[in-house]
């Protein structure tokens, strides 16, 4: 992938797949709901960039169930910015700028 060869993506059942897999996951561990505390955004081009936020992952008490930091490749297509790849891990290596 560059700014000038764009990626492959996954079909858009190939994509639900994994996601409901990720998700029936979760559910399982009783996550209920995420909330995104901070997310930073840095583009690498006119069509790429990449975006990194910490999670906190509660459950139907909105007690915490864990923290994660998650990172994402983004490409620019004409319908939009689309995620091309994503990795779960640890909050400690998000790449948020310190305030």
């Amino acid at each position: 992938m560059s700014d000038s060869r764009p990626p492959k993506f996954y079909s858009d059942e190939q994509l639900h797949s994994q996601i409901q897999q990720f998700l029936t996951a979760l559910k399982a561990r009783g996550v209920t709901h995420v909330n995104w505390q901070k997310v930073d955004i840095h583009l690498l081009g006119e069509h790429m960039a990449l975006a990194s936020n910490i999670a906190i992952r509660r459950d139907k008490n909105a007690d915490i169930v864990d923290v994660v930091g998650a990172s994402y490749t983004l490409y620019k297509q004409e319908q939009g910015w689309r995620i091309v790849a994503f990795a779960i891990h640890s909050a400690d290596t998000a790449f948020i700028p310190q305030t």
